[in-house]
């Protein structure tokens, strides 16, 4: 998604996670990313740090245009660009706190953020909100889910305006 979104290649970002350097194989949920106020940084290595060539940077985002390109006329998307190999020695067991209950809300498909259940999309990401997910009934917004709700409900006032 960065790369899409923003032009920094997979092989160039370095995400950190609570004091955990994150792997490919693991979700962003597997690190303890539960919801709204989650905090993931982002850490860019340059491309010759990485080795990254600039025909191998043109060629994967011509593949991402693709993708983007099979997503609008299939309607699904396929991660087309190349697995990274596992980085080996870094332990990362003790990364995540199971004593962390689940919390209310929708994963997303894509990232496995799980979002308040009354986002219309993904705030890591934009995926939007699986079409069959059904808000639990009773459940009761906080504070900042309502000022949220509020603002989109002004926009959508104003607009129609």
């Amino acid at each position: 998604q960065v790369f899409r979104d923003y032009g920094f290649h997979p092989l160039v970002q370095r995400w950190i996670i609570g004091q955990c350097l994150c792997l490919d194989e693991r979700t962003v949920s597997s690190y303890g990313i539960r919801g709204d106020g989650d905090t993931a940084f982002l850490y860019l290595l340059s491309a010759r740090m990485t080795e990254l060539t600039e025909q191998r940077y043109e060629e994967d985002q011509a593949r991402v245009m693709l993708s983007d390109a099979d997503t609008d006329s299939q309607g699904h998307r396929y991660n087309t660009l190349p697995n990274m190999s596992p980085k080996k020695g870094l332990a990362f067991s003790k990364c995540v706190d199971p004593s962390v209950s689940p919390q209310a809300g929708w994963a997303c498909p894509k990232c496995t953020f799980i979002n308040k259940p009354t986002r219309p999309g993904c705030e890591m990401c934009s995926t939007d909100r699986p079409e069959d997910y059904v808000v639990p009934g009773g459940y009761q917004p906080d504070e900042r889910e309502r000022r949220r709700l509020q603002q989109e409900q002004e926009g959508i006032r104003q607009y129609q305006q």
